[in-house]
């Protein structure tokens, strides 16, 4: 980390040093909480969350770029020679990066942080660089202040205060992952649920997506994405991304003989669990023991973990689809490289985010779905549409071409007897 006069030198170059992308960036990043964290735990716990938030941040820059602090809460970045579009993505990894949980001291630390930024392309701009980066800093953090802090439900404070018996709730994660019999129900609270994935114009059902759920005895319903984010954050993600796909495969044989037509059971995969030595060889295996056609599991990724370790997953992903599994990118529209990776023929399936789904009412969002589904139609890729909430969005999907969704329109996620029995002319009210 530089500290403020090499950052000053760095911007004084840069006013001098522009060339065709011509612009110099500065990024001012506010790390709240990391006082309250010495308040709380220490200051050595401080410096810790403060250099692991350091190397993140500067595993995000390009050579010409060049990282410092400030003071103990605020880092700077320097970007010289881009282009606005280049400053915005750097923006948004960092944004990334830094708001991923830090382990210190038996605690998940999320820190909020506050971002200032200012552009300049001419000398008089490089001049007042700093004065306007300020600013932006501190109109973002009076902002947040007037929100009454409503934008920062997971600062340190409140995660010492929520997460205060994290290493307990892995202990009983780690627990029921191990009474469950290799796949077997036991009566610790972990479930796999299934939602459909209906085909929109005939309400055909033609698969269903596995979900992991968790009634823990004493907290209650544990949301997904916090079983996920534990699971991650320890050494839980592949016995319990296993045990989901082994529940899976073994409920899959329920649900096609309980249907007129075999449907596919769609499984998510972390890419931890992927890259580990052997795994397309282990789910061969486990999809023949359970007496199903390989093409009745459906893998899916998130296109964030593809950016992650693209290499190496697409390697592994190849092995699955040569055994016959399909393969589905989900969170499609969420990642960095939605366009780029399309060109790899492993894949079978896009899901589309929910979040795409938001301005669809609107001509250019309307448009932008249009291209989206002639781009897979062309590549022979199926595509699948989450957050279908009413009619009016699936008559709008319909009309844009989109062919499958699945949503709380048709039905949430299920127990097993309850797939088993449903029909999709069974809308929710």
């Amino acid at each position: 980390m530089a500290n403020a006069e090499l950052l000053d030198e760095h911007v004084r170059v840069a006013s001098h040093a522009t060339t065709r992308r011509g612009l110099t960036g500065l990024l001012l990043i506010r790390i709240d909480d990391l006082i309250a964290i010495g308040d709380q735990l220490g200051p050595d716990a401080a410096d810790e969350v403060r250099s692991v938030l350091a190397r993140r941040l500067s595993s995000q820059l390009s050579v010409d770029d060049l990282a410092g602090e400030l003071d103990d809460e605020t880092f700077a970045v320097v970007v010289r020679d881009a282009s606005g579009t280049d400053i915005r993505n750097l923006h948004g990894r960092i944004h990334e990066m830094l708001a991923r949980p830090v382990r210190v001291s038996g605690f998940s630390l999320v820190c909020h942080v506050l971002f200032g930024a200012a552009t300049a392309s001419t000398e008089v701009q490089h001049a007042g660089l700093w004065r306007r980066a300020r600013a932006d800093l501190s109109g973002n953090t009076e902002r947040s202040t007037s929100v009454g802090g409503t934008d920062r439900r997971w600062t340190a404070q409140t995660s010492i205060r929520a997460v205060g018996r994290l290493d307990d709730l892995h202990d009983d994660l780690d627990f029921a992952l191990r009474n469950q019999n290799g796949g077997t129900p036991g009566d610790h609270g972990l479930a796999v649920h299934y939602q459909p994935i209906v085909e929109l114009a005939t309400r055909t059902t033609q698969g269903f997506e596995a979900l992991i759920r968790w009634q823990h005895r004493s907290r209650g319903f544990i949301p997904a994405a916090e079983i996920i984010d534990l699971a991650e954050r320890s050494d839980l993600i592949v016995p319990l991304g296993d045990w989901v796909l082994s529940r899976a495969l073994v409920d899959a044989k329920a649900l096609g003989a309980a249907r007129s037509a075999p449907n596919y059971v769609s499984v998510n995969v972390s890419a931890t669990q992927l890259l580990q030595p052997g795994f397309a060889e282990r789910t061969r295996r486990r999809v023949a023991a359970a007496g199903l056609e390989p093409s009745r599991l459906v893998v899916e990724i998130t296109e964030s973990q593809i950016v992650q370790d693209d290499d190496h997953i697409w390697d592994d992903l190849a092995d699955l689809r040569e055994l016959g599994i399909q393969i589905a990118i989900d969170d499609y529209g969420t990642g960095y490289a939605s366009l780029a990776y399309l060109r790899h023929p492993v894949i079978d399936m896009l899901k589309l985010d929910r979040t795409f789904l938001a301005g669809i009412e609107q001509p250019r969002g309307r448009t932008i779905l249009q291209s989206v589904v002639s781009l897979t139609e062309s590549l022979g890729i199926a595509l699948v549409a989450e957050g279908v909430e009413d009619e009016r969005t699936r008559s709008m999907l319909i009309d844009s071409g989109c062919t499958l969704g699945q949503g709380h329109l048709y039905a949430a996620a299920m127990e097993l007897s309850a797939a088993m029995e449903w029909e999709p002319g069974h809308l929710r009210p």
